[in-house]
């Protein structure tokens, strides 16, 4: 079986003139999860059409701990994430959470690089 989770960290803050303030709006946040939640559902969906049986599942303000009970649950033996390049200063404030993941796993990981699609 293969489950297919989006996991989406809790909204990061800016700081501004106005004060500390997330970097979009929540009615934003709200259509990115609606319309990720809709890509990882129809992947979820052909895959089973292919005879792979395939569950999708969307973590929403997930941290490490988050993710590493999911996992459990899940009784994963392989865990398979994709690696966004944020720039040093960014993984500085916020963090990244492929290496919390790498560090905190009770299974193999395969990290898949980000690739531009043209």
């Amino acid at each position: 079986q293969v489950i297919l989770a989006h996991l989406l960290p809790p909204e990061p803050f800016v700081m501004d003139m106005a004060g500390v303030v997330p970097m979009t709006s929540q009615e934003q946040r709200e259509k990115l999860i609606d319309a990720d939640g809709k890509r990882l559902s129809d992947l979820a969906d052909r895959l089973n059409r292919e005879g792979l049986k395939t569950q999708a599942e969307q973590l929403v303000n997930a941290d490490i701990e988050t993710a590493m009970e999911a996992c459990g649950r899940w009784k994963a033996d392989l865990i398979i994430v994709g690696s966004h390049h944020h720039n040093a200063l960014y993984n500085a404030f916020v963090g990244s959470f492929r290496d919390k993941l790498l560090k905190a796993a009770h299974c193999p990981v395969l990290v898949v690089p980000e690739i531009a699609v043209q």
